[in-house]
């Protein structure tokens, strides 16, 4: 019996399929791209249940939102602990 594996030029070996493992491979990726192609157009998403922050940025109210949602999180971590030298 014939090895299953073909070196290559690098001597690298990929190993060979029997015919009937191929057979009929072309037609259901073609299948399966046309049913994701359908799907991509017509998704049933339903409606968002959040939101990105990002989608907030196009708005002069999303920016003043996310101004102080920044802010307050700088100042929440830059915020100096309470000293326990006067104890």
């Amino acid at each position: 019996m014939a090895s299953q594996c073909a070196p290559t030029a690098t001597g690298a070996a990929f190993l060979r399929h029997p015919a009937e493992h191929r057979t009929g491979r072309a037609e259901a990726f073609v299948s399966d791209l046309r049913s994701a192609v359908e799907h991509a157009k017509q998704p049933n998403l339903g409606s968002a249940r959040s939101g990105a922050l990002y989608g907030l940025g196009g708005t002069a109210e999303g920016n003043e939102i996310l101004d102080t949602l920044f802010a307050s999180a700088l100042d929440a971590m830059y915020e100096v602990a309470p000293s326990s030298a006067g104890r």
